[in-house]
């Protein structure tokens, strides 16, 4: 019975080793492939042919790409309200991915944002749509009239197209909309001064020492200036709206915080639209308070800054509001 026992004893010690020896379940498999960390947006380079809608807006469906974690998601939209303007894409294992989505644009601003979502990564791209061409009529009779200059008339060159530029000053709300903003203003010159904690008129005083005119002025200030006072930002409108005045325009966004010791920013909201009523063709307004209330989930946890979608949506009313002034 002794001996029973020990080797049953023996072969408990024998199972209990085998299994220091095999691979663990963490063990990296063969051939697993890299993940990707960066979530990549890529949409034509050129213009996409469009057709007149029934609406009187312009239609047209693209193909993006990209790339983004291997095996993940990616929501893609591309801002309208047809079904076919979003769409969500796989991710294969090598870390690409492709969707198709439908484009909608007002004729006079043909372009249209697509963004692109993989968990807390965002991607933005403006894609151009082309507006469809008119068939010409053929003429069957008669040679066509041309004005001709002078004989001795010098040969006038034609004007080459202004540059534009948008020079924003702000706080940290203009820090966070930095990485997007450019990307979405192609063939601008985009210069952004941020600054955390930057009050109203720290902002006034980097105006001033401002050299050059762009065509566009941005801002993203007032964030970190109390409710109660308003009589500074009333200056501030009046003072940019000057300094604009026949060069282009100033953008100015509404305020999303919190109220300040009881005191909402209700008022200075008013103002501002106001102000922008007031100087149609100078004032100009990205309404970050009621975009960020239709979109609560662009909020951070202090609901005055943002997530990365957030300050893709705020990058996107600034560079809706610059076009508009530019044209």
């Amino acid at each position: 019975m002794p001996r029973r026992l020990l080797l049953s004893f023996l072969v408990i010690l024998l199972a209990g080793g085998c299994g220091e020896n095999e691979p663990s379940a963490q063990t990296t498999p063969t051939g697993a492939h890299t993940s990707v960390a960066n979530l990549r947006l890529a949409v034509p380079g050129g213009p996409v042919r469009a057709r007149m809608g029934g609406d009187g807006r312009l239609r047209a469906t693209t193909a993006v790409a990209g790339t983004a974690h291997p095996g993940g998601r990616v929501a893609v939209d591309a801002g309208c309200t047809s079904p076919g303007c979003a769409a969500i894409a796989r991710v294969d294992r090598r870390g690409r991915w492709r969707a198709r989505v439908e484009l909608r644009a007002d004729s006079d601003s043909p372009f249209t944002r697509i963004t692109a979502t993989s968990g807390d990564r965002v991607a933005v791209a403006l894609v151009r749509i082309q507006r469809p061409t008119a068939r010409r009529r053929r003429l069957t009779a008669g040679p066509p009239l041309v004005d001709l200059p002078p004989r001795d008339a010098p040969a006038v060159p034609p004007p080459s197209p202004r540059r534009r530029t948008l020079v924003m000053i702000g706080d940290s709300l203009a820090v966070g909309t930095k990485p997007y903003l450019a990307s979405l203003l192609p063939g601008w010159t985009v210069e952004i001064d941020a600054q955390e904690d930057r009050t109203l008129a720290s902002g006034m005083r980097r105006l001033a020492k401002l050299a050059t005119r762009p065509t566009v002025l941005a801002f993203s200030l007032f964030t970190n200036d109390g409710p109660q006072d308003l009589a500074p930002l009333e200056a501030a409108l009046r003072r940019t709206a000057e300094h604009q005045r026949g060069r282009g325009c100033a953008i100015w966004a509404t305020i999303r915080r919190p109220p300040v010791n009881g005191v909402s920013y209700a008022r200075a909201n008013a103002l501002l639209r106001r102000a922008a009523a007031e100087e149609p063709g100078t004032l100009r307004l990205a309404d970050w308070s009621a975009e960020s209330e239709q979109h609560r989930e662009w909020l951070a946890g202090d609901h005055v800054h943002a997530t990365a979608t957030g300050y893709a949506g705020r990058a996107a009313l600034y560079a809706d509001a610059a076009r508009a002034c530019a044209r």
